[in-house]
Order: C-alpha cells, then sequence, then structure tokens
C-alpha cells in the first residue's frame, strides 16, 4: 500500500533587513510572535509535526524587543513537534535570479560561512542546532550541477536541504510553483558524491503568492478566497495518487508572515489537515521526510 506523507515547512524570516530596525518592522515582528503562538497551538491541538526553517538575521533581531525566554517558549525544543531548522543567515542568493540585479550569488565557501554563522544564531538563542536547510529565494532544481555547494554544506553540518522550490518545465520560471511530479521527490545526492545529504523538494505554490504584496504579480488578482487556496493545496494531495513510487512526499513550502495575512484565523491549515488525514497521508517533518529517504 502506498505511503503518502504531507509536510509542513516555513520559512521564517520577516522582517529582516532594512525594515527589521524600522518602527514599521518591530510592530509586524511583535505581531508575528503573537500569530506564531496561535499557529503553534493549532498544530498542538491536531497533534501535527511541523518545520520552521528560521532565518539566523531575523531571530538576532527578535531578541532586541523579544525576552530570550519568549523566543524559547515560541520555539520550545521539548515539543517533540517542533522541528527547528534554518533559512540560511542573511538571505542570500546561490544562483542568478532572471531580473533581480540585487540579488548577487555567493560563492560555496560565502553560503556556507552563512548558513554556519545561522546555526550558531540559532543554537545560541533557542539552544538547537540545526542540520536542515532551506535555501533563500528558491530555484528550479536542486544543486547537483553545484558540488562544490553541496560539499560545503555538508562540512558545515547540514545532512538535508530543500532548495529544488520551483519549476521550469510547465510553469515560468518566477511562478513560484513546484509542481508533484515522481521526479521531484526526495532524493540523495550520491550522483556527485555525497550520498548522506538528502534533497527534499517542495510542492504547490510557495504562499507568499497569496499576499497583497504579491498576488497581482503572480495570480492578476486579489486577494484569492480561502476556498480557492485550500483547493490549490488538496488538488495536490489527490494528485498524489497519480504518483507510482511506494512512498509519495507532499512537502509545502510556506511563511508565518504570509500566514498571518491569507489565513488568519488557520481554517485553511485545520480543513488541509483534516482533508489530508482523511486522505490516508501521515504528517511528518521535514526532518523526518528526510531520515525516511535516507
Amino acid at each position: 500500500m502506498k505511503k503518502k506523507i504531507l509536510s509542513f515547512g516555513y520559512d521564517d524570516e520577516r522582517p529582516y533587513g532594512n525594515l527589521a530596525d524600522t518602527d514599521k518592522g518591530r510592530e509586524f515582528r511583535s505581531r508575528k510572535m503573537d500569530f506564531m503562538e496561535q499557529l503553534n497551538q493549532m498544530f498542538d491541538d491536531y497533534n501535527c509535526p511541523r518545520t520552521f526553517f528560521i532565518l539566523g538575521q531575523y531571530l538576532d533581531k527578535c531578541t532586541e524587543t523579544v525576552n530570550i525566554s519568549r523566543l524559547r517558549e515560541i520555539y520550545n525544543k521539548d515539543n517533540s513537534k517542533i522541528d527547528i531548522q534554518q533559512h540560511s543567515y542573511s538571505h542570500p542568493a546561490i544562483r542568478k535570479i532572471a531580473g533581480r540585479d540585487d540579488k548577487i550569488p555567493m560563492n560555496a565557501k560565502e553560503f556556507a560561512a552563512d548558513i554556519t554563522k545561522a546555526s550558531n544564531t540559532i543554537e545560541s538563542i533557542i539552544g538547537v542546532r540545526p542540520y536542515g536547510l532551506r535555501t533563500p529565494l528558491g530555484y528550479p532544481h536542486d544543486l547537483s550541477d553545484l558540488p562544490e555547494l553541496v560539499n560545503e554544506l555538508r562540512n558545515a553540518g547540514i545532512t538535508y536541504v530543500s532548495s529544488d522550490l520551483r519549476s521550469i518545465s510547465d510553469w515560468p520560471e518566477d511562478t513560484l510553483n513546484g509542481p508533484l511530479t515522481k521526479n521531484r521527490q526526495p532524493h540523495n545526492y550520491k550522483n556527485i558524491g555525497v550520498p548522506e545529504l538528502i534533497e527534499i523538494p517542495s510542492h504547490g505554490l510557495q504562499d507568499v503568492v497569496f499576499t497583497e504584496e504579491m498576488s497581482m504579480r503572480f495570480l492578476g488578482v486579489h486577494p484569492w478566497p480561502e476556498n480557492k487556496i485550500f483547493d490549490h493545496y488538496n488538488d495536490i494531495l489527490i494528485q498524489s495518487d497519480k504518483i507510482d513510487a511506494p512512498v509519495v512526499s507532499v512537502a509545502l513550502c510556506l511563511h508565518p508572515w504570509a500566514v498571518m495575512e491569507y489565513d488568519k484565523n488557520l481554517n485553511i491549515h485545520k480543513e488541509l489537515i483534516t482533508s489530508a488525514k482523511d486522505k490516508g497521508f501521515e504528517i511528518k517533518s521535514y526532518s523526518q521526510v528526510a531520515d525516511m529517504f535516507r
């Protein structure tokens, strides 16, 4: 019988950069901390794991306005359902991004230094050393053509990465869509000599497209009704039955700052969790998925 896995992964990043030091950024950060407690409570109520890929710079800025003890309560390392991983320190690019001259790709050693800084920051503040990485920005294929970078990630203590976040096969590159296909399933990097590193591609639209900031650019309409957002992700669950594999992973790329806008009462989340369980999905963290495919 086919095993079907659903993973909720959150790029926990905003506000960062110049916005983080403004009054607007501080107010946003405060509201987001409150929402993180709401999000965690919902997942605990449903007894479901989730993965937070935390941006190091963002977490550093949190300590300026949020007591570290509260941060440790939010990212409760003793809660077995909370999976704390990292999203780099400064949100750099590792590939050239079409139409974005502001993002100059880092070389492998520079990027490794950035993620090491993120790991050190998260460990010092939260008390957990991450070993999983979501690469910033998202790219339309994995890291097989960047063997030096893959080796640097391994040397920096990273054991799994989620870098394959888009596809150019049936969507324009900048749509932030990752279709569910047999090829876009978790796999290792033994093809370039690093079998211990696991890649976990994401599926569906990155949820930033549902925000006011980005929906007109990517979807041509704002807002998308909650039922349409649910239908988008639920359709991916339905598509999983068409994948010819004994284990099918559906991994979502979500963002707390976006969720607090388009799903502020978490109705979409609750409905999706219920639908997934009804369809026979197990809900697992990204780290659990990496272990399954290792």
